[in-house]
């Protein structure tokens, strides 16, 4: 098969890219080629382009077909329009990256079936509108389209937090440092962590897949951890015990409401603080090979002896880390 990715290079779609070419696929990675969070897979051909460029997109690719196009970069309905009338006519199954925020809060055992209802949440506002908007281009023009929804996903450069930081190994800096982090609430909340490797078995499954036709899918363990959990074994990794400092979602939201990650209010109070399980029996039933096997202990520490065998990685988020300080000290008991 040939697989076209729009974009390819980041964390999760790396270890994609790595299992499409292992089962000898013809892999086309679209980028405009700066690299900052992902390595470009041996044997993939490159295709140099602004993903954002429709007209563009449209040139490069002119004369060109692919059995699959994956489109792991539009947020937005316009972002995806651009991608779809680019590549109209040029391939057999379209596969969209949404994601698990899609669902409202505090809801168990959702199936993709479930109403798409976390409306107060851009990113997810987004998400859906994507969605829907994949109906409309297969009304109008035929679009074999399948929608992927994952939760937290990690993998060599990506270390599972609820405030990201733009540079991720700045919250590990902050650990071997023996600064305190911050957890939310009380650290109860529960999410799905699943390993992009365990993922990538689940996503090339359906590529090609005839059953996956006009159908969406979870794709995410069923591991599921608190969020104190997750700091406590993100610090084993690092030999070091977590110093925690617990502040109320709300708190956070109000002094902190935008990193360079987003919008604070729609990361934690619409989505990781609190706890929805997903069903995966789908995932499962469609693509029997897609098994996780790489627990969070044993995936965070690939993680963590990734940055330090490659220090090129190492960057520091000084900005984040200045709001992390200035929020822990107004909210410091005593």
């Amino acid at each position: 098969m040939r697989i076209l990715m729009i974009g390819g290079t980041g964390v999760i779609s790396t270890e994609v890219s790595k299992r499409i070419l292992s089962k000898g696929w013809e892999l086309y990675l679209l980028n405009r080629g700066t690299q900052t969070r992902g390595i470009m897979p041996e044997g993939a051909k490159w295709i140099h382009c602004d993903a954002r460029d429709g007209e563009e997109m449209a040139r490069v690719c002119e004369g060109m077909t692919f059995d699959v196009v994956v489109d792991w970069i539009s947020y937005t309905q316009q972002q995806l329009r651009s991608t779809l009338d680019a590549l109209r006519g040029k391939y057999g199954q379209l596969i969209f990256i949404s994601s698990c925020a899609v669902y409202s809060r505090e809801l168990r055992n959702v199936t993709e079936d479930h109403p798409r209802e976390n409306l107060a949440w851009s990113y997810a506002r987004d998400k859906i509108g994507c969605e829907e908007y994949l109906k409309i281009e297969d009304l109008l023009y035929g679009c074999n389209w399948t929608v992927v929804r994952p939760a937290v996903t990690y993998g060599d450069t990506r270390i599972p937090c609820a405030i990201i930081p733009n540079l991720q190994w700045t919250l590990a800096e902050r650990m071997l440092q023996g600064k305190p982090i911050v957890m939310h609430d009380d650290g109860s909340a529960r999410m799905a962590l699943t390993h992009s490797s365990d993922f990538a078995k689940g996503i090339v499954g359906l590529m090609g897949n005839s059953l996956a036709s006009r159908q969406a899918y979870h794709i995410l363990s069923e591991e599921y951890l608190s969020w104190k959990e997750i700091a406590e074994i993100e610090a084993e990794a690092l030999g070091v015990t977590p110093k925690l400092a617990y502040i109320s979602s709300q708190d956070i939201c109000r002094e902190m409401p935008m990193t360079q990650q987003g919008d604070t209010f729609g990361v934690l109070l619409c989505n990781k603080a609190c706890t929805t399980t997903y069903d995966t029996g789908k995932i499962h039933a469609h693509v029997p090979e897609f098994l996780c096997t790489t627990p969070f202990r044993e995936g965070i520490a690939r993680t963590m002896r990734f940055y330090r065998e490659h220090p090129e990685f190492q960057g520091i988020d000084h900005a984040w880390n200045a709001q992390i300080d200035r929020l822990i000290e107004k909210f410091r008991e005593g």
